[in-house]
């Protein structure tokens, strides 16, 4: 690795969280609230054990409930968009 590819130092290491002040604390939460508001969405779902156990049994046995749902989306999308380009052929 030459000089060229190294990453340029900061200039000061940040302070531990446990010395930020009110201030400096409240303007990072404030800015990772905003960040969070613009690059991320939440969904929740409710399901019934009663109507819904095989669901929630497959669901709470996964290791990673989100990266299943977004697969399951991606597949669906990949899914729709064939189904659309075969009508459009037809």
């Amino acid at each position: 690795m030459n000089e060229t590819d190294t990453k340029p130092k900061r200039k000061r290491k940040p302070k531990p969280y446990s010395e930020w002040t009110k201030e400096s604390y409240d303007k990072f939460r404030d800015y990772q609230v905003q960040y969070y508001k613009e690059h991320y969405r939440t969904f929740a779902i409710k399901l019934s054990k009663d109507k819904d156990g095989e669901v929630v049994e497959y669901l709470e046995n996964l290791d990673n409930i989100s990266g299943f749902v977004r697969d399951a989306v991606k597949k669906q999308i990949a899914k729709d968009k064939r189904k659309k380009q075969k009508e459009s052929k037809q």
